[in-house]
């Protein structure tokens, strides 16, 4: 989570011309938005669980392709057995 210095941003705002009631008013309302954002270690804590999510799909499709394949070799030859 990101972390804002509302102090010093209600100093800024002051700085510009804003009268201190409407100066904390805004770094409030900033605040509040500032839990929706996503930070740099959010978005590679994301990267990791898709990363082995998409892993443990595809390790599950190549077992899953080569278990069909030894189930089509093994009736193929009884197949070719049985005549």
């Amino acid at each position: 989570m990101a972390i804002m210095d509302t102090h010093e941003a209600v100093k800024l705002l002051q700085g510009a011309g804003l009268d201190e009631e409407k100066a904390e008013a805004i770094v409030r309302v900033v605040g509040v938005g500032q839990d929706a954002l996503a930070t740099k270690a959010d978005l590679e804590a994301l990267e990791l669980r898709l990363r082995h999510d998409l892993t443990l799909r595809l390790g599950a499709m190549v077992f899953a392709a080569t278990g069909m394949q030894v189930l089509i070799f093994i009736f193929l030859l009884t197949q070719f057995l049985s005549n």
